[in-house]
């Protein structure tokens, strides 16, 4: 991901994570990274910093060679490495310089997840009531056999 600073007219800044961009084997991005000088209008969606599985020590927030390359860095960290107090969302940018990637999916669970989660349980409800019918079936049958002898 690429996640720049972008400064806004009221005076705060804001993390934008502009794009997925392809990298060589040893991890040097391909294409161009450069923002234009003057002044830009962007808009996407409201979301967070990328996350990844496992957090493999602090980040180094002291960076001398831009552009740096990091593995997910937390807001606090981006804001360290930037030099800046960036408000507590990051814009995920729908447009914007450059041919980068930018194919931003929904967190959390897709519906067709929801969907087999419903038809599970509604699954399990109607096994449970069928063994619950078939239980006192057996029971009122039992109970007949025992008056009859």
């Amino acid at each position: 991901f690429v996640i720049s600073v972008l400064m806004l007219d009221d005076g705060n800044t804001l993390l934008v994570n502009r794009c997925l961009i392809p990298q060589t084997p040893t991890r040097e991005p391909i294409g161009d990274l450069t923002l234009p000088a003057d002044r830009q209008q962007l808009s996407g969606r409201v979301g967070n910093m990328p996350v990844g599985g496992l957090k493999l020590g602090e980040v180094e927030t002291d960076v001398a060679d831009w552009p740096a390359i990091v593995h997910y860095p937390t807001r606090d960290e981006a804001a360290a490495m930037f030099g800046v107090d960036p408000l507590d969302w990051v814009l995920l940018a729908d447009s914007g310089p450059g041919d980068m990637l930018r194919e931003w999916q929904p967190g959390g669970l897709p519906p067709e997840r929801h969907l087999g989660y419903a038809v599970q349980w509604f699954a399990l409800a109607a096994a449970l009531t069928l063994l619950l019918v078939i239980s006192y079936i057996r029971s009122r049958k039992n109970a007949k056999e025992d008056e009859n002898e």
